[in-house]
């Protein structure tokens, strides 16, 4: 299994990465060793907000290319359905949303919307 994750920064910055042992990785982030991403070892601490199980490397590498090029309100939107019932983010997300107007989602970046679409 490979995953895809996005954590949180100190400083409110996102980092998205992937591995096959989330647990492992998120330790290493957090202790800051030799393996842990350069961009975290600046920041005092990272919440893990988001993450996406896939079958193959493959999948995992291009979902995270994809992420990363998308805008950081598009990112919240998908963290903050992730995060439900978790208030501390969701007046973030609303501040992002009304900064950047309608977000209009592209079904094919996302596939938890092309499922939502499809049953309508």
């Amino acid at each position: 299994m490979y995953y895809v994750y996005i954590l949180r920064t100190s400083l409110n910055t996102l980092y998205i990465g992937q591995t096959n042992n989330l647990e492992k990785r998120l330790k290493e982030h957090q202790n800051k060793s030799g393996k842990s991403a350069k961009y975290i070892r600046y920041f005092d601490s990272t919440e893990l907000v988001y993450s996406e199980k896939y079958l193959t490397r493959k999948e995992a590498m291009q979902r995270e290319v994809q992420l990363k090029k998308w805008s950081k309100a598009k990112k919240e939107v998908i963290i903050a359905g992730n995060m439900e019932g978790k208030d501390k983010r969701i007046s973030y997300v609303k501040q992002a949303v009304r900064s950047v107007g309608e977000l209009k989602v592209d079904s094919e970046d996302w596939p938890e919307e092309r499922e939502k679409i499809a049953k309508k």
